[in-house]
């Protein structure tokens, strides 16, 4: 094998490992989260008095554009603004001493990233009990 060939295949090694790694930096940096956590919950009430008698429901409902409504009436424009909106219901709730239940509901052709990411904000806003609906 000749010099230059050897040349040619050390570079055409190089810049391969060169995009492969550019590409491990941009999946990195596009995860919002790339880890899952646990989040806190509450299983479903046995018995209709085993909720407190306070509660305040929030629906979040994502389409299949990937937006962001509450309670079907305020659209949210980014993530961003939906935790700063939760963590307003966590303190109005808990000015009134009861307790916030989120709904999530995920349309079925939004990105998977979108219900990942509510997760995260909902999570991120100290809010324990989340349920999904349909």
């Amino acid at each position: 094998m000749s010099k230059a060939r050897v040349v040619k295949l050390v570079l055409s090694l190089a810049a391969i490992v060169f995009v492969y790694n550019s590409i491990q930096k941009v999946l990195r940096a596009a995860a919002v989260r790339p880890r899952e956590v646990d989040l806190p919950m509450m299983m479903p009430a046995s018995q209709p008095g085993d909720y407190p008698a306070e509660t305040v429901t929030t629906l979040i409902r994502v389409d299949a554009e990937n937006q962001f409504f509450i309670n079907d009436e305020i659209e949210v424009k980014t993530i961003a603004q939906l935790g700063v909106f939760l963590k307003k219901m966590l303190k109005e709730a808990e000015s009134e001493d009861a307790q916030l239940i989120i709904q999530v509901k995920v349309n079925d052709d939004c990105d998977q990233q979108a219900a990942i990411d509510i997760l995260n904000v909902i999570r991120d806003s100290g809010i324990s009990q989340v349920t999904f609906v349909e």
